[in-house]
């Protein structure tokens, strides 16, 4: 049962990530580090949301493969930072977080952070935190917080 939802999951995100209509520059691939650390992609759908996804390996007590979808909404208002290289937006959104160890869990995100958008380098930055509400194979709350980077194709 756990290969057949490896497959399902592996499947569903490569289908949503590189579908036949890629332009450049929507695609970014890059690491995440912190709680979980490992290989970050983001595609944008439009200039203000993304869809991220993350396979990461949690470094902590419960050692195990993490798998990690967001959708994420990019507000350029609300903090107004000028920034000559680039810009500054809050980011937020919601998600999905697949723990596959021993006994896995299945849990809801909402991440929280900044991304810092260079305006004339195709890379990005960011950082954010996600509170977590995991919700089998029991429910528990948790908070994640991580760095990285990505660079657009």
């Amino acid at each position: 049962m756990k290969k057949l939802l490896n497959a399902l999951l592996i499947s569903t995100i490569l289908a949503i990530v590189f579908p036949m209509t890629i332009h450049s520059a929507d695609i970014g691939i890059g690491a995440r580090i912190g709680d979980p650390t490992g290989i970050s992609v983001k595609r944008w759908t439009q200039p203000s949301q993304s869809m991220n996804f993350a396979a990461a390996w949690d470094l902590g007590t419960n050692s195990s493969l993490v798998l990690l979808s967001d959708y994420t909404f990019y507000n350029y208002d609300l903090l107004n930072i000028q920034i000559d290289e680039g810009t500054l937006p809050l980011h937020y959104g919601f998600g999905a977080q697949i723990r596959l160890a021993e006994e896995g869990e299945v849990g809801i995100r909402v991440p929280v952070g900044l991304t810092f958008k260079f305006s004339h380098h195709p890379a990005d930055f960011f950082f954010e935190l996600a509170p977590t509400l995991n919700v089998f194979p029991e429910t528990s709350v948790g908070v994640h917080g991580s760095i990285g980077a990505h660079y657009y194709f």
